[in-house]
Order: C-alpha cells, then sequence, then structure tokens
C-alpha cells in the first residue's frame, strides 16, 4: 500500500511539473503564456477585403451614403450611426465605391460571398445590429 501511494504521489508531482501547475502561487496559468485567442476567419477576411487587403479588390475604397445629405462620406462610427438596426439589404444598398467617378454600389463590384464577409465585419465592428 505504501508503494502505491510513493507511485501515486510520485506521478501527480511529475505531472504537475510537466505541466508548468500544482505549485504555490503559479497565477493559475498551466502554460505559463497567454490563453490563445480565438480567431474569426470571417470577420478577418472581411476586414481584409474592407481595407484593400485582397488582391482582387486592391482599389475598392467603401463609403456610405450620408442618409441627411445624400452625400458619400468616409465609413466611420458616426457616419454609420443611421444605419444601426436597418435591414442588411438597406445596409449594403448604400456602400459605394469611394474611388468610382460616379456612383457605384459596391454589391456592384464585389462578388456575393464576399460582400457577406464585408457586411459581416462591418456588422460586427460597429455593432450596427443588422436584421435580415
Amino acid at each position: 500500500m505504501k508503494y502505491f501511494l510513493a507511485l501515486c504521489l510520485t506521478f501527480f508531482t511529475s505531472v504537475a511539473s510537466a505541466s508548468g501547475g500544482g505549485g504555490g502561487g503559479g497565477g493559475g496559468s498551466y502554460s505559463g503564456g497567454a490563453p490563445k485567442r480565438v480567431v474569426d476567419q470571417n470577420y478577418e477576411t472581411g476586414k481584409n477585403i474592407f481595407r484593400g487587403r485582397n488582391d482582387l479588390y486592391a482599389d475598392l475604397k467603401i463609403c456610405v451614403n450620408d442618409s441627411a445629405t445624400s452625400e458619400v462620406v468616409k465609413i466611420s462610427r458616426r457616419s454609420l450611426k443611421p444605419y444601426k438596426g436597418s435591414t442588411v439589404s438597406d445596409f449594403a444598398a448604400n456602400l459605394v465605391d469611394c474611388n468610382a467617378e460616379e456612383r457605384v454600389q459596391i454589391t456592384d463590384k464585389v462578388a456575393i460571398e464576399d460582400m457577406n464577409l464585408v457586411l459581416y465585419y462591418l456588422n460586427k465592428r460597429y455593432r450596427l445590429k443588422l436584421e435580415n
């Protein structure tokens, strides 16, 4: 019985020291490093398309129609405030290309799958709470 208890104690201390835990004042971390962050791939891809970091859309600059003045403005928290809680289709219809000579909707220049990623990014980034 003593041999079994000693074996269990030895096993427990070797496992605890190998994992970085078991000692006093370890800070609650077993690996000693920061916890891994889960990456939302749809968010990151939408952000890259929006910022022009995608090869297909490198020359694309997305702006929004100002609902009050009907002018094209850069996307910011203030310019998107009127679209908070609106429908996805209404919001998407007001996104335009800033670099175009005349107003061209983004939906005409971006593939549907990529447009959904951009809308997902903008909805989450600016907390628009868009409805279907």
